[in-house]
């Protein structure tokens, strides 16, 4: 019989796996699993939980049912909980998880692109809008004042804001074009600033003092007419025309394009207080 025990942790997580028979118990391998200071917690658990994957995958679940003498009701619930379904499932049930660590080099090619005298707070506020790229779902109405991953990101839930066609159906929650902005500063702050208090674009609007386009500066926000969209200016191309980090419906996602569509620019006041 083989035994994996584990000694749980968050920083360092031990494991040991033995073999066990009447002649005795012969150590077959050990060792640890580590998360890097300074980590967030979600950040942790996400590395924790692929390392983990890797180790039971390295010793084949449906090998040791074999071994230990399963029966065949057994190897047949086993096989059924593997399929990729049921992970679907269980991370309904669990949340969902991301790495939203930037590498050096994806830091470096966004500060390249950023203008040298560039304040850090308006830097932060790129790099963080950045981490979401391409990771989080557009949902309707849908908002965030979590301190980095949001383990609901990606899981099923009903659209219940009125006022979209997708209202009422069941998709992968994340976040609206607002909620991505309010998420960003929320984070930058440390969880102390909510842009807009809490209402969608317009109410962001509010909270900014209007500039023209050629003011623009990373940090700033962008608006569709009416406030139907809002974004941030993330940089300017080779050209020099603004670029725009968004949760775009469109895409379904968090993206960068230029400011087609976006009419009006305004300056957080968040920069001033």
């Amino acid at each position: 019989m083989r035994i994996l025990g584990i000694d749980p942790g968050v920083a360092t997580i031990g494991f040991g796996l033995i073999e066990a028979d009447r002649t005795g118990a012969r150590l077959l391998q050990y060792g640890v699993i580590t998360t890097p200071a300074g980590l967030p917690l979600s950040n942790r658990l996400y590395q924790i939980s692929q390392d983990m994957s890797q180790l039971l995958e390295q010793f084949k679940p449906q090998e040791m049912a074999v071994e230990y003498g399963f029966t065949d009701e057994r190897k047949e619930l086993l096989e059924e909980l593997l399929k990729p379904e049921y992970q679907e499932l269980f991370q309904t049930l669990i949340g969902s998880s991301q790495d939203l660590t930037l590498s050096v080099e994806q830091v470096q090619e966004i500060l390249d692109s950023l203008p040298d005298d560039l304040s850090e707070e308006r830097r932060q506020v790129i790099l963080t809008a950045y981490q979401l790229l391409g990771k989080v779902n557009y949902f309707w109405g849908g908002k965030s004042l979590v301190l980095g991953w949001d383990s609901r990101w990606g899981t099923p839930k009903e659209v219940w804001a009125a006022g979209s066609p997708s209202t009422g159906t069941v998709r992968p929650y994340g976040l609206d074009c607002s909620g991505f902005v309010d998420w960003v500063f929320y984070n930058i702050s440390g969880g102390t600033y909510v842009i807009g208090h809490g209402g969608g674009a317009h109410m962001q609007h509010t909270y900014c003092d209007p500039i023209s386009w050629t003011e623009a500066v990373p940090g700033d926000l962008v608006f569709y007419p009416e406030d139907t969209h809002v974004g941030i200016v993330c940089g300017f191309d080779s050209a020099g025309n603004v670029q725009i980090i968004h949760c775009a419906s469109g895409a379904n996602n968090v993206v960068v394009t230029g400011k087609s569509g976006f009419t009006t620019i305004a300056r957080p006041k968040f920069y001033s207080s």
